[in-house]
């Protein structure tokens, strides 16, 4: 069971640390506490998720992250509602598929009887960066 976390954007930035650190870890039961009752996501396959399917898909194993690498984070902060944007290379597993990426995340929080719990959430594969272009020669 997940402690008391404070309703500020330091208690969100951890509550986020922690949901990283479940899903890196593959940890079902670590995710389900961390995911709200009513959580309502966009999956990977574009479509939309409950709490208990997310869960299941970890428990099962139909999803196993391998890799997770933040590469930035910004956060956002209105009274009890918190949006944490994080891009992540992502190495994983996809119904024994190995998949590496990296995507960008949004994930919405409300803080609910002491703690930090993920409503709302959507994730895409992060855009490409163009590169730089060559020097002239």
């Amino acid at each position: 069971m997940t402690m008391a976390q404070s309703a500020d954007l330091a208690g969100l930035g951890r509550a986020e640390d922690q949901f990283q650190s479940v899903v890196a870890a593959n940890d079902s039961a670590g995710l389900a506490d961390v995911l709200h009752d009513d959580l309502v996501a966009r999956g990977h396959d574009g479509l939309l998720h409950g709490r208990a399917e997310d869960v299941a898909g970890y428990a099962s194993g139909a999803f196993a992250v391998t890799s997770y690498v933040e590469l930035r984070r910004h956060c956002l902060l209105h009274g009890a509602t918190g949006v944490t944007f994080v891009r992540a290379a992502i190495t994983a597993r996809i119904s024994g598929e190995p998949v590496s990426v990296v995507m960008d995340y949004t994930r919405t929080w409300v803080h609910d009887s002491g703690r930090w719990q993920i409503i709302a959430a959507h994730l895409c594969p992060a855009p490409e960066q163009p590169r730089a272009a060559a020097a002239d020669q």
